[in-house]
């Protein structure tokens, strides 16, 4: 292989490397929404570094929200208006993705419902 060859691979595999690995940070860094544009279910909750106590706090917040007994049907209404993505099935469940710096949180909600289509199990992780 000519010299000319290799001073040119020497420099453009870093240069593409690097150029790869900007692309990539400005991606992660992009703006994201407000938390005031989140779901109330999922605003104000602790900083995502502190997932344990993120999570009971999620899980106090949907089984304060809602209670067991209510209408399965106005639930996955409301959390379709809030942006949840809901999957209907044997288990339901409804879940939000929060990107955060090089992260992405997934708040998931599952429940149960009795034969009249109400909600008789309700949890969050």
């Amino acid at each position: 292989m000519k010299s000319w060859a290799k001073i040119t691979l020497a420099v453009a595999i870093p240069a593409t490397i690097i150029a790869m690995g900007i692309g990539w940070l400005n991606w992660e860094t992009r703006p994201q929404p407000p938390n005031s544009k989140l779901p109330p279910l999922i605003r104000n909750l602790p900083p995502e570094r502190i997932n344990a106590i993120a999570d009971l706090a999620f899980k106090r917040q949907i089984r304060s929200h809602f209670r067991t007994g209510i209408d399965a049907f106005g639930m996955v209404n409301e959390l379709r208006a809030d942006g949840f993505n809901v999957e209907n099935g044997k288990n339901p469940t409804a879940s939000f993705s929060q990107h955060v710096f090089l992260c992405l949180r997934e708040w998931t909600i599952l429940w149960h419902e009795d034969g009249a289509g109400h909600i008789h199990d309700i949890d969050g992780q």
